[in-house]
């Protein structure tokens, strides 16, 4: 596992419904840890090429048409279902998450946002000379993450997506999530310190979670 064992709340780890079938159809092994981590199974649905977590319904939908890397196929479950946990324990407003993100925010706010500068300028430039050096499809989440940090960096959703109150939290524990259940190499070797936190955050959240 990428990011160590992990003591589950549920002895028996049995997949949600229409979870085993997605792993199959795409030839993946599923990391169960995270299916574990709830108490009550949430489903997942195919539709169209829709991603998503349904706030309302409790169930992930993500697509059963269109073309995508075996990287996007992994990693969207993952996130995916780190939103459904966010929304199941409420992380986002969780005292102890909110004091780790916030150590995290002022990092990469320090020194007139150095680091922060740094990193976004290494992405865009990736992005813009369209180099077949690293994988575009790893390197979205990374800028993601750098938005849900500071939402004039990075990119990967629109501003007025990130703007509601939480919205910025909620997309971190997703990417969090997807990070702590698939290795992103890309991530790994443009931004180690950064990839690190977000483990140590993931990590965090699991702790919470089980208490």
């Amino acid at each position: 596992n990428i990011g160590g064992n992990i003591n589950v709340i549920n002895e028996k780890i049995d997949l949600p419904d229409g979870v085993d079938d997605y792993f199959k159809e795409h030839k993946l092994t599923p990391k169960k840890e995270i299916f574990g981590l709830f108490k009550k199974p949430v489903p997942l649905y195919r539709e169209g090429r829709v991603m998503g977590y349904n706030k309302t319904k409790k169930h992930v939908i993500l697509p059963n048409e269109g073309v995508y890397s075996d990287f996007i196929k992994e990693n969207s479950i993952y996130h995916e279902y780190g939103h459904a946990l966010d929304d199941a324990y409420n992380l986002k407003d969780n005292s102890d998450f909110k004091v780790a993100f916030q150590k995290l925010r002022d990092k990469y706010s320090a020194n007139n946002y150095d680091l922060l500068r740094t990193l976004d300028s290494r992405l865009k430039e990736i992005k813009s000379s369209k180099s077949n050096e690293y994988n575009y499809d790893e390197i979205t989440p990374i800028a993601d993450i750098l938005m849900s940090i500071n939402i004039r960096a990075g990119w990967g959703h629109s501003i007025d997506y990130m703007s509601p109150l939480g919205r910025q939290e909620a997309e971190f524990i997703a990417r969090a999530f997807e990070n702590r259940f698939n290795e992103n190499k890309t991530f790994k070797e443009l931004a180690g310190d950064l990839h690190n936190d977000v483990i140590s955050i993931s990590n965090l959240l699991i702790e919470i979670i089980k208490k």
